[in-house]
């Protein structure tokens, strides 16, 4: 069975972190056809692509995105009975479903973006059902596809986690002061983080650090308030440092399906305080993280509270959350899509 993958990479994600780490995991060296492949920026190709674009039904299809879709068509001329998934269809897919079943190819794609997203950006459906599976990260997203999708092509598959990378440390030796991490800045709810952060900075029975690995313009929005070091563009070696060596990674979100900042921590048996909201109940429960409800600093300033005063409960939810890491990791992952590609062969 033969796979090819048509993907980009995301420049914020780490050397072990985002979906297309799926492909070395697969276990063999899979053919890959790149979006940044430098033809892609011919001339004649945007012209040609400009005029797809507005017909297309979705708002970020671009013209790198059509030459890829082609240059898979081309591909499938010179290939039988192979897999072409589509990596993050939400802006990659619109064409090459038309050709799933020539020469027994098929065509998959994988979506990340949560359903509010999904209905702004595609606004024409046909293409969603020629292919032949649709795979989703997050269980929210399933409401999307429902009414355009035939249900036996909808998969749900949660995002993997290098775990051999992201681990915790042996024997680690906790401080007499708190470490709380927040990562990222995708989806995430700046201003409850500010209430949160400002509420932990007022308790006087705390002595807490809180860490900020965003970017600059939430670097700047935490500029002045007591016990927050904020970093911007850090090493990938300092970030795994942060995650095992923090207590606990405080994450409200405005809107998630899987979170890659939440899987690294669980790896690193780092306990969760997040946000009850889209796809963060279908990798956390309640042994190794605690929810607030959206927009709610209080709760959620209460939820850290009542962890970092408990040494006993982290402790045991640290080593839940790397448990919980352990059905996450790329191993098992790719077991199941390897499963579902020889169901659609």
């Amino acid at each position: 069975m033969e796979i090819k993958f048509i993907y980009d990479r995301w420049d914020h994600h780490s050397g072990h972190s985002g979906y297309d780490i799926m492909v070395p995991f697969l276990g063999e060296p899979l053919p890959s056809i790149d979006y940044k492949d430098k033809k892609a920026r011919i001339v004649p190709w945007r012209v040609a692509t400009r005029f797809v674009h507005h017909r297309v039904g979705m708002r970020h299809y671009a013209h790198h995105h059509f030459y890829a879709e082609l240059t898979a068509v081309f591909d499938m001329f010179k290939s039988k009975n192979t897999i072409y998934h589509v990596m993050e269809g939400d802006f990659g897919y619109r064409h090459l479903g038309k050709f799933s079943g020539f020469k027994g190819n098929r065509v998959v794609a994988t979506y990340h973006l949560p359903p509010k997203r999904l209905a702004d950006d595609i606004h024409s459906f046909k293409h969603l059902d020629q292919l032949s599976a649709i795979f989703v990260v997050g269980k929210n997203q399933l409401s999307f596809f429902e009414p355009h999708v035939q249900p036996d092509k909808l998969h749900w598959v949660p995002l993997g986690i290098d775990t051999e990378y992201f681990h915790p440390v042996p024997s680690r030796q906790r401080s007499g002061t708190k470490q709380c991490l927040f990562v990222g800045r995708h989806m995430r709810d700046l201003e409850t983080l500010k209430g949160v952060v400002e509420r932990l900075a007022a308790d006087d029975e705390l002595d807490v650090k809180t860490v900020l690995v965003t970017d600059q313009a939430g670097k700047e929005m935490f500029a002045g308030i007591q016990g927050v070091d904020a970093r911007v563009r850090i090493p990938e070696e300092e970030l795994l440092d942060l995650y095992q060596q923090s207590d606990l990674l405080l994450l409200p979100l405005f809107d998630a399906t899987a979170v890659i900042a939440l899987l690294e921590s669980l790896a690193c048996g780092l306990p969760i305080v997040s946000t009850n909201i889209g796809a963060v109940p279908d990798y956390v429960d309640d042994t190794c993280a605690k929810l607030a409800p959206p927009q709610d600093p209080e709760a959620m300033y209460a939820a850290v509270r009542t962890l970092l005063t408990d040494e006993q409960r982290l402790c045991e939810m640290s080593e839940n959350a790397r448990q919980k890491a352990l059905k996450y990791d790329w191993s098992e992952i790719v077991r199941i899509m390897r499963d579902i590609y020889s169901q659609i062969l």
